[in-house]
């Protein structure tokens, strides 16, 4: 099947590193038409042409194989959803000097109090939200922003969980976790056929030095992501 595929799509998960390994990616796929400018997320109407090797057009939702014209697949890499959640909170932090709008949803607010009101893309189990088409919610407004256009998110349960491992296994040609990122990159360079010789994967800020107390709260509150950050390691092998 990996030998009939013609467009892969980078799934870029927020908080998981998929700025450095595009980058490391895009490199060698200069001479090839992809769908990017810059860090410029890209929209798209109609249809994904033929001659895109490969798509990264931002922290998109999974279903957008179904504009592709070409036979596709995704690849990607999930994180242990409580350093995502701190990250993103620090993130936050350090991008409020050039991103003045995002301060409102930090302000007066440490860590914890955060995690209780708003994370993400204002919302949680990101991760196993963005790989259920049907959860789909409102619009990304900015990092820390959602339009809910009227409608709270949708409850996540079982049969999304189960969904997202299902799509995992059959639409992905890579996916693992970032702590394995290196077996990661080895599998994905053969299948693209390109040496990735940049594996140096910025994760800035992790979970190091956040107390049990709110690690036990975020992992509580994502535990969707936990059960799929757990299947990856423990049964992707």
């Amino acid at each position: 099947m990996i030998d009939q595929i013609h467009t892969y799509i980078f799934m870029h998960f927020p908080r998981c590193s998929g700025t450095s390994l595009k980058n490391a990616i895009f490199r060698n796929f200069d001479k090839f038409p992809y769908r990017i400018t810059g860090k410029k997320r890209v929209r798209y109407e109609g249809k994904v042409e033929k001659n895109v090797k490969l798509l990264a057009p931002g922290h998109i939702w999974y279903g957008i194989h179904k504009i592709c014209e070409a036979p596709c697949s995704y690849f990607g890499l999930m994180r242990n959803p409580v350093d995502r959640v701190i990250s993103s909170y620090y993130y936050l932090l350090e991008s409020v000097s050039n991103k003045p709008d995002w301060n409102k949803y930090i302000t007066n607010m440490n860590l914890e109090s955060w995690v209780d009101d708003n994370y993400g893309f204002g919302t949680d189990n990101i991760q196993v939200r963005m790989l259920n088409e049907s959860l789909q919610f409102g619009k990304t407004e900015s990092y820390c922003s959602v339009n809910w256009l009227g409608k709270p998110p949708k409850p996540i349960t079982e049969k999304h969980f189960n969904n997202a491992i299902h799509n995992i296994s059959e639409r992905f040609c890579a996916f693992d976790i970032l702590e394995r990122r290196e077996r990661f990159l080895d599998k994905l360079q053969n299948i693209l056929k390109v040496k990735i010789e940049n594996r140096i994967v910025n994760t800035t800020v992790g979970g190091k030095g956040t107390s049990q107390h709110i690690r036990n709260k975020i992992a509580k509150r994502d535990k969707w992501d936990m059960r799929l950050y757990e299947y990856v390691r423990d049964k992707m092998r």
